[in-house]
């Protein structure tokens, strides 16, 4: 997952088409050998249309009753053109300044502890 924050603090959240509709971070699932960065890359330019210029690793949330390690990163974005891409799996894109009420869980741990991964 990116964290990804424009000039007034605002956090990029995107919102998906299937099943409860929840919003969450950019992001996705790595292929089989595809590294954990590129997948991540691939998964913000899918989803949002924007690129990557920089990431730093931020947490790992590890959600044991559902099998699943969530990775999350700081991102910097390339300056350039925005052209977002219309995928399916995507209902909409928006910078929030709060926790939308219908989160997933991943982007409400992520939420929850911003503070303490901005300072760590």
């Amino acid at each position: 997952m990116a964290w990804i924050v424009n000039e007034f603090g605002h956090v990029l959240m995107v919102r998906q088409a299937q099943g409860n509709k929840l919003w969450t971070l950019p992001g996705g699932k790595a292929r089989r050998n595809e590294p954990i960065e590129k997948a991540l890359e691939r998964e913000v330019r899918e989803e949002t249309g924007l690129t990557i210029a920089e990431m730093r690793l931020a947490a790992v949330y590890d959600r044991v009753p559902r099998n699943n390690l969530t990775v999350l990163f700081f991102v910097k974005l390339k300056i350039g053109p925005f052209e977002p891409e219309r995928v399916e799996e995507i209902l909409e894109i928006a910078f929030k300044t709060r926790l939308p009420a219908k989160a997933s869980p991943s982007a409400k741990y992520f939420w929850e502890h911003r503070r303490a991964l901005l300072n760590g």
